[in-house]
């Protein structure tokens, strides 16, 4: 799991790539992406091999649900707006539940919007 200070710098770098992406869509008439492909499409711009691309947003996302389960605001939109909120509740209830949920969890990706953009 990366730290929680890496996954902010992540959210912002992609948020304002994410800006640019949707101003030139505008600029060209065309209908803006949402967040889940436009990671997928990110991640293979920014990594270009497919395994690495699919492996650091793997990263980013189980970090994303780890961080956001602790409460941290920016991580929890982030989140919900990758539809994957649900796992950051799962992973607050299964932590207070005991505390081997942590480790458990953070090596599984979290199931949502993005994973059903191809992910595998």
């Amino acid at each position: 799991m990366r730290t929680k200070l890496w996954v902010i710098k992540v959210i912002g770098q992609v948020y304002a790539d994410k800006a640019l992406a949707d101003a030139v869509a505008d600029r060209q008439g065309q209908p803006r992406a949402t967040l889940p492909p436009f990671l997928l499409t990110w991640h293979s711009n920014r990594y270009g091999l497919p395994k690495l691309a699919k492996e650091a947003l793997r990263d980013l996302l189980a970090s994303t649900c780890q961080h956001g389960a602790t409460g941290c605001r920016p991580v929890l939109w982030f989140a919900h707006f990758c539809g994957i909120a649900k796992c950051v509740g799962n992973i607050s209830s299964r932590q207070s539940a005991s505390s081997g949920g942590q480790q458990q969890q953070q090596k599984r990706a979290p199931s949502g919007a993005v994973e059903q953009h191809h992910l595998d």
